[in-house]
């Protein structure tokens, strides 16, 4: 006896399903593993602003639509496990929530320091030397 609570042919009757959770894990974990990566590179010398720039335009650009399928997929693995009956929905879920949400994070904190586009540039300069723009 297997010690499981079910016989072998249920918990093997979607392994796609499982290979889809693990699979949103990877990227979700990657996209925030990126936006992290990109200031530590730059804190500890590894490469220049720019680089960690860069780095961090890639998350924060892929990162809203891995969150965003994310959510289709956690949603989608819940239900079709449990609808199969394969006696792992929560597991399977839980690994998409956890890639969800670092792909969420990967987009949301560097998102919160865009400054709103109400607020000037701030090297908005003007070398008219005429009619320079007025100090606000």
């Amino acid at each position: 006896m297997s010690g499981s609570a079910w016989p072998d042919s249920r918990r093997n009757r979607a392994p796609w399903l499982g290979a889809l959770a693990w699979l949103m894990l990877i990227a979700g974990l990657a996209i925030g593993g990126l936006a992290l990566a990109s200031a530590a590179g730059v804190w500890l010398g590894l490469w220049d602003f720019r680089r960690g720039f860069r780095l961090l335009a890639v998350a924060n650009s892929w990162g809203d639509v891995t969150a965003i399928v994310g959510v289709v997929v956690t949603i989608g693995v819940v239900v079709l496990a449990m609808a199969l009956r394969t006696g792992n929905a929560v597991r399977l879920g839980a690994l998409a929530l956890v890639g969800t949400v670092a792909a969420y994070l990967g987009y949301a904190i560097p998102e919160s320091y865009r400054p709103s586009p109400d607020i000037p540039p701030i090297h908005d300069i003007s070398t008219d030397q005429e009619d320079p723009p007025e100090f606000v």
